[in-house]
């Protein structure tokens, strides 16, 4: 069961960009293995959290680059989420704890 503000995606697509190829080769010297990338998901709602309100099971979803931030902070009340320093990324990144890995749209399914 997905938390309270989760959704969980069957994902049916994924796209590639330079992004992908250059953190897969560890180009920018910053890559973190295991990794699968992938950040331009498509696909399907398998499951939605008890607070969420604008998905439902069955929808198409999408998911860029960018899958948390810490809510709190200044720029996250300035629905700036995407410049939050505790920001969660698609792959290659930790999940808020900064101890669970991310993994991208080649993966089967994504919780966001």
């Amino acid at each position: 069961m997905p938390a309270a503000d989760d959704v969980v995606i069957r994902i049916h697509y994924c796209g590639i960009c330079h992004t992908d190829i250059h953190l897969a080769y560890n180009e920018w010297h910053r890559s973190k293995y295991p990794m699968v990338p992938g950040h331009e998901i498509t696909g399907v709602v398998e499951q939605v959290g008890s607070s969420v309100k604008h998905f439902r099971v069955g929808d198409y979803a999408g998911v860029g680059c960018m899958v948390d931030s810490c809510r709190k902070c200044h720029l996250c009340k300035k629905d700036a989420e995407q410049n939050c320093a505790d920001s969660c990324l698609t792959y290659n990144s930790t999940e808020l704890d900064k101890v669970t890995p991310t993994y991208g749209g080649y993966s089967n399914i994504i919780t966001v």
